[in-house]
């Protein structure tokens, strides 16, 4: 009996008692990759839902044999992700949100360029970036935490924060792996353990539309910051090196 083959492909989607949007979003995502990357597997990561969250994505799986559910303890965003990389078969490994706030159809192009980069993310704020629908309390308290990130852990890009990255297979264990943030702060972390290992990133500019039933509140912008400069005292101490 051979072994089956790796996908191609790996679309991680966190989820945390998402069941107002996520029937949309499976429709959606199985709808594209079915004519996109027909090996594709659809890994729905639940953060401990208490909503139908999981018993949705059973239903999808009944349908859709690509759809993989990963049912963890609630912990974070950040652990839902990295346990979803670590979990994920494909030689790309894509991650983001369920509001679909960036449109499925750029899923393609960062997987091309993933072929020539270690990771490939997804910029608000770098040119030709779009944005539409976002308060403008939102927006600003967005590029504050952006920007107070950047200059904390030393990082020259435009936006780490945006939920639509993509790693190869090799980058995303040996990142993820090393991940430790459970939070909001893990894009940041994976970002500044990629530039101490001298990989190569590819920043690009995405269209994204602000979700009305987003869940990021005020007060996860403080607990944003609180774990960044975590992430700078281990750097301090050694991790990443």
């Amino acid at each position: 009996m051979t072994e089956q083959a790796a996908p191609s492909l790996s679309v991680i989607v966190p989820a945390y008692n998402e069941e107002a949007r996520l029937p949309a979003a499976l429709e959606t995502l199985t709808r594209y990759l079915d004519e996109a990357f027909p090996d594709a597997e659809l890994v729905i990561v639940s953060d401990g839902s208490t909503d139908a969250t999981e018993s949705i994505t059973r239903d999808a799986m009944l349908r859709a044999p690509r759809v993989r559910l990963l049912s963890l303890p609630h912990r974070g965003k950040g652990h839902a992700v990295r346990q979803g990389m670590l979990a994920a078969k494909g030689a790309i490994r894509l991650f983001m949100d369920v509001d679909l706030a960036v449109p499925p159809e750029t899923i393609a192009q960062f997987v091309q360029d993933a072929q020539d980069a270690d990771a490939v993310i997804g910029s608000r704020s770098a040119p030709g970036a779009e944005r539409s629908g976002e308060p403008l309390t939102r927006r600003i308290g967005g590029r504050v935490i952006n920007r107070l990130t950047r200059m904390i852990l030393g990082l020259a890009i435009t936006d780490t924060q945006c939920g639509f990255k993509a790693f190869r297979a090799e980058a995303a264990e040996r990142l993820f792996r090393a991940q430790r943030s459970d939070g909001f702060a893990f894009d940041a972390e994976v970002l500044f353990l990629a530039r101490r290992w001298h990989m190569r990133v590819i920043e690009k500019p995405v269209k994204w539309r602000y979700g009305e039933m987003s869940t990021v509140r005020f007060r996860h912008g403080f607990q944003t910051l609180a774990e960044v400069i975590a992430v700078r005292l281990r750097g301090s101490r050694g991790q990443g090196r």
